[in-house]
């Protein structure tokens, strides 16, 4: 560990992030907190390494050696091997020091002034309304259609609880990422303590207006740019699998199982449209004509509660009726893809289950 130490300041923001083989973004990351608005000296900068087998660890060094003594504190803590990052996000938390905590990811750059930005958001926010318990940004590689409805606008809703997140240190430590979602991969750990904050009253808001640069690698699958329909094809099928991973399907199922009742009844509405979707060529080519319109307005009705749940629930304050055609995009991607983890899940019970009979 390598610290530099001074007496406990309240008023100061704790930094805390986490790395793992991450050569080739870390610094960028390290340098935007230099030009973040906050003064250095306000900032207790936590690292916590998984044990980086790269040249991490010797850039972070480097970096601390250079510009270590501008900040207020500087910890390093290494993990002898890959713990899992809820685990290492933890480790931090229990570190702050300060009235307010950042959970910053190894590969977000802030924009400039952005910490300054936050923190203003929050105090004021928090003043109005106590249950804001963080606040984040928005993300240059957040969903296309998403990051379309999200610009300019403050998402009061957002259940991410990692990438920029700003939140009271005495909140996120009643709650704490979830260990047991990992190691080495972890899946919705950032989610399902997202779904916690949420079920006990807390929110988190997402500045639209403010966008953080996401340094994933090209080989990123969940948000490199397609070169092709066809690649774009096949890297969707590669997301869609990635659902039906152990780890996944564990993330997802603490996810849901903790979410709010009403995030539960949607995800059920979402499946049964996307079932609906799927078989009505088979209503119509069976020439059932009475049948066939029960379905069509049971479908109906569907569609519409969903995207009012949308649009005044999950997505409270980026609906606007000028972005209709987007928001509906959007809505229908929604229902794929959740009908989709909803199914993963289902399976992942199931499987469960029946090891649970076979052990017996």
């Amino acid at each position: 560990m390598v610290a530099n130490e001074t007496s406990r300041v309240e008023k100061c923001i704790s930094v805390v992030i986490t790395t793992f083989n991450d050569e080739d973004t870390i610094m960028p990351v390290l340098l935007s907190l230099l030009f973040s608005g906050v003064p250095s000296q306000n900032i207790q900068l936590i690292i916590v390494d998984g044990g980086s087998t790269d040249n991490t660890l010797q850039l972070i060094e480097g970096f601390l050696n250079k510009y270590g003594n501008v900040f207020r504190q500087t910890m390093l803590v290494t993990h002898h091997r890959n713990l899992g990052v809820s685990k290492a996000r933890n480790d931090g938390i229990k570190l702050a020091q300060c009235e307010y905590v950042l959970l910053l990811d190894s590969d977000i750059v802030l924009p400039q002034n952005a910490l300054k930005i936050m923190v203003e958001y929050l105090q004021t926010a928090r003043k109005k309304d106590p249950r804001i318990a963080g606040v984040k940004l928005l993300l240059d590689s957040a969903f296309p259609l998403f990051k379309r409805l999200a610009q300019g606008k403050i998402h009061r809703r957002s259940i991410g609880a990692s990438e920029t997140l700003l939140i009271v240190t005495n909140i996120i430590r009643q709650f704490m990422y979830d260990e047991s979602l990992g190691p080495p991969f972890s899946s919705d750990e950032d989610i399902e303590l997202g779904a916690r904050l949420l079920k006990h009253g807390y929110k988190i808001h997402m500045l639209g207006n403010v966008m953080a640069t996401h340094l994933k690698p090209p080989t990123s699958l969940y948000i490199a740019k397609s070169s092709s329909i066809f690649d774009g094809i096949r890297k969707s099928l590669r997301i869609v699998k990635s659902y039906y991973h152990s780890y996944t399907q564990k993330g997802f199922y603490k996810y849901y199982m903790i979410m709010p009742l009403i995030d539960k009844l949607f995800y059920l509405l979402f499946i049964a449209i996307f079932i609906l979707i799927i078989l009505m060529p088979l209503f119509i080519i069976a020439f059932l004509l009475k049948f066939v319109m029960f379905i069509f307005l049971l479908m109906f009705a569907l569609i519409v509660s969903g995207l009012i749940y949308e649009a005044k629930v999950d997505l409270n304050g980026l609906f606007n009726i000028k972005q209709f055609h987007i928001f509906l995009s959007y809505y229908f991607f929604v229902i794929v893809n959740r009908a989709l983890r909803f199914s993963s899940m289902l399976l992942y019970c199931m499987s469960n289950s029946l090891r649970r009979i076979k052990d017996e």
